[in-house]
């Protein structure tokens, strides 16, 4: 399986029931300001108040600079295309060392680049399709209202065939500080029992008051509540998000996975991980995220991805990745470190294979391409920037929010 095609069905079964909200729910989410005000935003109509209090899917986005026409070009011809790859100068540093039984990337492209492309894309259709139900339903009229706890309890559910009806509540508890809690049910339950709800996320949001949707939050998001009511298309575990991204620019998020199942196939047991990102004003960015691919081919074991992302405003940057897995334990390899760098136009222009061994000096892969000259960024800022929430994923629990 390639790189890109994995993370691409990650997400798929975990979210495909609740596609059929969000498509429903888009259609009604232009609906008007219901006219009223509240105690703590007192300028703002009730509509206004608590669809900006969810989080807005497009600012949880990852930065990443898109690739010009030129990278694209390049890209449709499978590397074949050579004027831009020229800017960098490559030359290869063809040296005999010991190589692992691995084949090593041979492309003009930023392969992590594209990669961390891939998976930011997947991250945004994930995050869109947890909150946007949500800010459809807070457009219409409440069903019920207490003082400033205002809950959307549908009765019915909103596409053909689906079994999942939700409920929303949110509790303005302060000038722009939120609770909110989106709860699901399956169609067949009795709606007038509360016991049978079950949380599909809830958090704070603290909402900067100049943009709609905007502000601090965080949010736990259980996957394992909609496997319950759908399991042929959903999967387990939990997502623990915290996020931060004002009106100023600056932007960053901590998407901390756990016990999570992508799919309930035989052999696909439950993975951690930790996605990390941050933009700055000037539009530098880190990107930090875990993939599981196969790799090395010996096998049908699937190595583990470390990447970190660096990148600039004008697209240039650098990715170091660690890779572990029993195959390369097996070859006596602690892990192989991948240091790549690229150009403005996405175009590699420096990558090398470092294989860490057991109980031996480290070797550098032949077919060593360009120079770290080619890089703008020290490596050891990449390997230090998130090393300790990355420790975080070896502790245990399911984060369960039920």
């Amino acid at each position: 399986m390639s790189i890109n095609t994995w993370f691409a069905k990650r997400f798929s079964s975990a979210t495909a029931a609740i596609c059929m909200i969000s498509a429903a729910l888009a259609a009604i989410s232009g609906c008007t300001s219901l006219g009223d005000t509240t105690e703590n935003n007192s300028s703002l109509s009730a509509n206004e108040v608590y669809v900006g209090a969810i989080p807005d899917w497009q600012a949880l986005q990852v930065a990443l600079p898109k690739q010009s026409s030129s990278a694209a070009k390049l890209l449709a011809e499978d590397g074949d295309a050579d004027s831009e790859a020229q800017e960098a100068e490559i030359e290869d540093e063809i040296e005999t060392v010991e190589d692992p039984d691995i084949e090593t990337p041979n492309s003009r492209l930023a392969t992590f680049y594209y990669m961390a492309l891939s998976n930011a894309d997947e991250w945004a259709k994930l995050v869109k399709i947890i909150f946007n139900p949500a800010v459809a339903v807070a457009g219409l009229p409440p069903s019920s209202v207490t003082g400033s706890k205002h809950i959307w309890e549908m009765k019915n559910p909103v596409v053909k065939d689906s079994v999942i009806v939700p409920r929303l509540s949110i509790l303005n508890n302060g000038p722009d500080s939120y609770d909110i809690q989106f709860e699901i049910v399956p169609f067949s339950t009795e709606s007038s029992s509360g016991d049978y709800y079950r949380v599909f996320w809830r958090g704070d949001m603290s909402r900067d008051p100049e943009v709609a949707g905007r502000g601090t939050g965080n949010f736990a998001v259980n996957f394992t509540a909609a496997h319950a009511i759908e399991p042929q298309y959903t999967a387990t575990g939990v997502l623990n998000l915290s996020f931060n991204n004002t009106s100023n620019g600056v932007q960053s998020f901590k998407a901390d996975f756990r016990q999570f199942t992508p799919v309930q196939e035989e052999g696909n047991s439950p993975f951690s991980w930790i996605a990390n990102y941050e933009l700055d004003e000037e539009g530098t960015g880190y990107y930090a995220f875990l993939e599981r691919l196969n790799w090395s081919r010996l096998s049908e074991k699937l190595e583990i991805f470390d990447v970190t992302v660096k990148w600039r405003a004008d697209g240039s940057g650098q990715a170091l990745v660690i890779i572990t897995g029993e195959d390369l334990t097996d070859q006596n390899l602690d892990s192989v470190e991948i240091r790549e760098c690229w150009s403005t136009q996405m175009i590699q222009n420096y990558y090398t294979q470092i294989n860490n061994w057991t109980g031996k000096e480290p070797t550098e892969s032949s077919g060593v391409k360009g120079s770290p000259s080619n890089c703008i960024f020290d490596f050891e800022d990449l390997a230090d920037k998130f090393a300790e929430e990355t420790e975080e994923e070896s502790s245990d629990g399911d984060g369960e929010i039920n």
